[in-house]
């Protein structure tokens, strides 16, 4: 590891809001899903979370809000289209990225048991995508800007009906998304409000981490 790269990420092991990794824990122990814990973590203790155990998603979080100050929320990839991208969370979103209020309501998926899911609208606006990946053994960061835009009437397979409208957003490139697509580093992709493109590209010329 990049000694400069080793430095951040001790950094992060030291910090008391070190991300929370879950992927069926919470369902499995404790018999409800883990949206309503997600969301009292962001929003009142000030703890990022990232499921499915995403090391590397939790580290983009912490150079997202180290350099923003923003919550550095992720969303994940539910469909491409020829101009974008649509992007949601099956679980929980902070309060921060919420227009409005928060909004819960109760529902079950597939064999876990019932919880409060969040179903909240997401703020609208420029928004800079960015993923940190390690590609053969070296670090590397996808970086892009976006159009964030209230998506379609869509539900997600597996929930109990009637199926909830989940946290999402339509991204829209400047350019196809095929050019996206094939620079694509996980689910999961790390949001900021604005164009941050620049103090993200200083810190990886700074840390040696490749953008793509």
């Amino acid at each position: 590891m990049d000694s400069s790269f080793k430095w951040l990420t001790d950094e992060l092991i030291e910090k008391e809001d070190i991300n929370d990794k879950i992927e069926d824990g919470i369902k499995k122990l404790m018999g409800f899903a883990p949206a309503g814990a997600m969301t009292l973590l962001h929003d009142k203790m000030d703890i990022s979370s990232v499921p499915e155990n995403d090391s590397l998603g939790m580290v983009m979080q912490y150079i997202i809000k180290s350099l923003t100050g923003q919550v550095a929320a992720y969303l994940e990839f539910y469909e491409f289209m020829e101009d974008g991208a649509l992007m949601g969370v099956p679980d929980y979103v902070p309060a921060e990225i919420v227009e409005g209020k928060t909004t819960v309501m109760p529902n079950a998926f597939g064999d876990f048991g019932e919880g409060l899911l969040n179903v909240s609208k997401l703020k609208i606006g420029k928004v800079t995508l960015s993923r940190l990946a390690c590609v053969d053994g070296e670090y590397c960061m996808h970086i892009s800007l976006a159009d964030a835009q209230a998506p379609i009437k869509w539900e997600e397979a597996g929930w109990a009906p009637p199926a909830p409208q989940l946290p999402s957003l339509e991204m829209i490139f400047d350019y196809p998304a095929e050019e996206f697509i094939q620079k694509v580093m996980s689910q999961h992709y790390i949001i900021s409000y604005g164009d941050n493109r620049a103090l993200l590209e200083n810190l990886c010329a700074i840390l040696e981490i490749k953008v793509i």
